[in-house]
């Protein structure tokens, strides 16, 4: 009787939430970072990777969007930690992707499709070098335009991959110079885009004459609540159906 009443309150319970909840039907992003650790380059500290001819100096499934058409230059940057005294240890490998002093910018790339009401987790290591500050960089999340538009110097955005921004989130990275820290952020992926279109991750720089150096890269989704519920639901559902039937059979 007591199991009758748990399994009742938890069905009203779901009940409830499935019907204010805005979708009931949200696939589940599989989302994939290519090169998390940036470490398949070929060289360099403080290495200029925007429009570089030499295209084995960049990170493996990375572009870089040009931010600012008065310099028109973003660095995206790998510091080595073994060789470059400003820089900590990295948390996998020895290299640091990072946006650099000139400009501002993105690191972007394709990293799975775009499915509606999903929380989508974007975790990463982020570093402040002893010789620049770290100050903020924004994580973005952006739908449409196709894998094969995106390449260095070309925007993320209208004019260039023509992806819409779905969402972001905003880090200030570690506060001591040399130190290192854990970012663990949400962005929802809303309605904005269409069910198996290209979905992009970004690293957005927003300040000159700073550095944001991070590593480890790593992008996880879930649907939303109700879409949870319409599975706690289907299972309470089939525990409702066996107790009754072992009742009546008894």
């Amino acid at each position: 009787m007591r199991l009758q009443r748990t399994i009742s309150h938890c069905f009203l319970v779901c009940s409830a939430m499935l019907f204010t909840a805005v979708d009931t039907d949200a696939a589940v992003i599989t989302a994939t970072v290519t090169d998390p650790s940036f470490e398949a380059t070929s060289s360099g500290d403080f290495d200029v990777v925007n429009n570089d001819t030499d295209a084995s100096d960049n990170f493996s499934g990375w572009f870089e969007e040009v931010g600012n058409a008065s310099s028109a230059v973003v660095w995206a940057e790998f510091v080595k930690s073994e060789s470059d005294s400003n820089a900590p240890n990295t948390p996998d490998g020895v290299v640091w992707g990072a946006l650099g002093t000139q400009g501002l910018g993105r690191l972007y790339q394709a990293i799975g499709t775009y499915e509606q009401h999903n929380t989508v987790t974007v975790s990463f290591t982020a570093a402040d070098l002893t010789d620049k500050n770290f100050d903020t960089l924004m994580v973005e999340l952006w739908v449409g335009g196709t894998a094969a538009s995106a390449a260095d110097g070309t925007a993320l955005g209208g004019g260039g991959v023509g992806a819409a921004l779905v969402g972001s989130f905003t880090t200030t990275g570690p506060t001591t110079n040399g130190a290192t820290v854990t970012v663990s952020d949400t962005i929802d992926t809303g309605t904005v885009g269409t069910s198996g279109d290209t979905l992009w991750l970004a690293f957005h720089k927003e300040t000159v004459g700073t550095v944001q150096a991070f590593d480890s890269v790593d992008v996880s989704a879930v649907p939303e609540p109700s879409s949870l519920c319409l599975t706690a639901l289907g299972l309470l559902w089939l525990i409702g159906v066996g107790l009754l039937h072992r009742r009546r059979r008894s």
